[in-house]
């Protein structure tokens, strides 16, 4: 409960939601050992009954509470790591003045040209 920081409130529309859209019955009887039978698609599989996607509810949530919120590494927090791929984890995010082409650009150039053997180098005419 702590590691989202968010509030009792919230947690107990989770709890409500989580009965009312079928995600407790359906844990209760599939999420056994051993299984009943085959196991059925989820409820809201699709994300099509209204009021029922917790994933998005939580995450925009957590996401107030902590800008920097990672979906991948939730217990990061601000300042959000500099990645010069420009992904340093579940949003974009590319400080100030950052040039990507710029960076890779000179990063390449810096490069020691690659040893090739002389076996593997083409005959010359």
């Amino acid at each position: 409960m702590n590691l989202f920081n968010l509030n009792t409130t919230f947690y107990n529309e989770l709890a409500r939601l989580d009965k009312s859209c079928g995600y407790a019955a359906f844990r209760e009887k599939y999420m056994t050992f051993p299984p009943p039978g085959p196991l059925p698609s989820p409820p809201n599989q699709y994300g099509n009954v209204s009021g029922c996607d917790l994933w998005d509810a939580v995450d925009a949530a957590a996401t107030l509470v902590n800008p920097c919120f990672d979906v991948y590494q939730v217990a990061t927090t601000c300042p959000t790591l500099f990645d010069p791929l420009g992904y340093p984890g579940s949003f974009p995010f590319v400080p100030d003045g950052f040039n990507m082409y710029v960076f890779f650009s000179l990063f390449l150039f810096l490069l020691p040209p690659l040893p090739i053997p002389n076996a593997l180098r083409p005959a010359s005419s």
